[in-house]
């Protein structure tokens, strides 16, 4: 019987150390785990929609540039092209002349840039008759010719152009007749070469200059009989112009007119009682009345002034001191010229004759002129606006009735220079190579 108590008490005891090693998680813990788990599961509803997804947030910073990769293999040379025309290089002489034609008539020619960026040339020919010449490059080293423009009498004393609204060519020019009576006439070209020219509107006069006003109409000053005119054309055509007087006390052969920042004209002349330089500028575009004043009060050269605009808007006239044969410049200081800055450029002699100035695309005055005592023609180069002191460089001879240079600035931004030639006064062009017109420049 007490066996059998010490039997069942170690069974006990057995038991509970069984019970006391089991882990938890099993047997009855573990079997009420998975009823609470299944009792969760059978409360939780059906997943409802998903929300609108929000607004992406601010971008990052950029981060760092990678290192480039290697260069790859070079490809393959192309064939050479072929080789391109000689151009004008800084290296080379200032300037290239070249002869047109035989002139023979001692009559000065006139240049102007036309609308297909290749010089326009007036001027007389053997025979008493008027050709306008059309360069074929920008160098102007070949021309075709128009056919005679009719001009009635025998012989052509002055000639001057310049390029319309229309893009074509607008010529003033006097024929002489036999009686020697000038009369104005002006043509105008049907092309852009002036194949053959129409004549327009005329009057009783000589020594033009002409300039296409900010209306797009011709402006012409003349003169007749030692009083000065101003025309303003009807058309483009100029087949009918209205003409007003400007002065009475005009030296014949000394004006010229330009068209000023304002839009009005702006004419430059040489007046003979008193002697002096003149400036009138116009009060309107027909520049039907004119405000003047005296520039510079010294005797000009019958050779006559030349005017043009430069590039701070005012007037820069370039003329011939006739007391001492100097060549001077007056640069304006207001657009009606009421008040000039003076100043001498060359003194080396009989230098101020038949000067032409313009504005070259460096935005300085460019000024051709001829040396009377030594023959030849000349270029300053201004080397700043008023023109207080140029560059001054000897182009080629000149004929010994006068060179009459005339000087425009082409399509390619030089100077180029018509003349007469010191051969029977031939027609020939100078092209600068470089802007300051000097020989051999280099840039450094």
């Amino acid at each position: 019987m007490r066996s059998g108590r010490l039997i069942a008490t170690a069974v006990l005891a057995a038991l509970a150390v069984a019970l006391v090693m089991t882990p938890l998680g099993t047997g009855a813990g573990a079997s009420r785990t998975k009823v609470e788990r299944a009792s969760k599961q059978t409360v939780r509803g059906p997943r409802g929609p998903r929300g609108r997804r929000g607004s992406r947030g601010p971008h990052g910073h950029r981060g760092l540039r990678g290192a480039p990769g290697a260069r790859g293999p070079r490809g393959p040379q192309g064939a050479q092209g072929p080789v391109g025309p000689q151009g004008v290089g800084l290296d080379r002489p200032g300037f290239g002349v070249s002869t047109l034609f035989a002139v023979e008539s001692g009559a000065p020619p006139s240049v102007a840039i036309g609308s297909d960026g290749l010089g326009l040339i007036s001027s007389p020919r053997p025979g008493g008759v008027l050709v306008v010449a059309h360069c074929s490059n920008l160098a102007c080293s070949a021309v075709t010719t128009s056919g005679p423009v009719p001009a009635g009498p025998a012989r052509i004393a002055q000639s001057t152009i310049a390029i319309g609204a229309d893009g074509l060519g607008l010529i003033a020019f006097v024929p002489v007749s036999t009686l020697g009576n000038p009369d104005l006439e002006l043509a105008h070209c049907v092309d852009v070469t002036c194949s053959t020219a129409h004549l327009g509107w005329r009057d009783a006069g000589d020594a033009p200059s002409l300039a296409v006003g900010a209306d797009g109409l011709g402006l012409v000053t003349y003169s007749f009989f030692g009083l000065l005119y101003v025309a303003h054309c009807s058309n483009v055509a100029c087949s009918a112009a209205t003409s007003t007087r400007i002065d009475g006390f005009f030296l014949p052969g000394g004006s010229s007119l330009t068209i000023g920042a304002d839009e009005l004209g702006l004419v430059s002349y040489a007046s003979a009682f008193p002697d002096g330089l003149i400036v009138a500028h116009c009060t309107d575009t027909l520049c039907s009345s004119t405000t003047k004043t005296m520039i510079d009060n010294v005797p000009v050269a019958s050779t006559g002034t030349s005017i043009t605009v430069g590039s701070d808007g005012f007037g820069l006239i370039s003329y011939g001191d006739d007391s001492t044969r100097d060549l001077k410049v007056a640069h304006c200081t207001n657009p009606s010229c009421s008040t000039a800055e003076l100043s001498t450029l060359d003194a080396s002699g009989d230098v101020g004759a038949h000067s032409a100035v313009t504005i070259g695309s460096d935005g300085m005055g460019v000024i051709s002129y001829e040396d009377s005592t030594n023959g030849t023609l000349k270029v300053a180069h201004c080397r700043d606006l008023p023109c207080s002191t140029a560059a001054i460089t000897v182009v080629a001879s000149a004929s010994p009735q006068g060179a009459f240079p005339s000087v425009a600035i082409g399509a390619d931004g030089l100077p180029l220079i018509s003349y007469q030639g010191d051969t029977n006064g031939d027609l020939r062009v100078a092209h600068c190579s470089n802007v300051f017109c000097v020989p051999y420049f280099r840039r450094r």
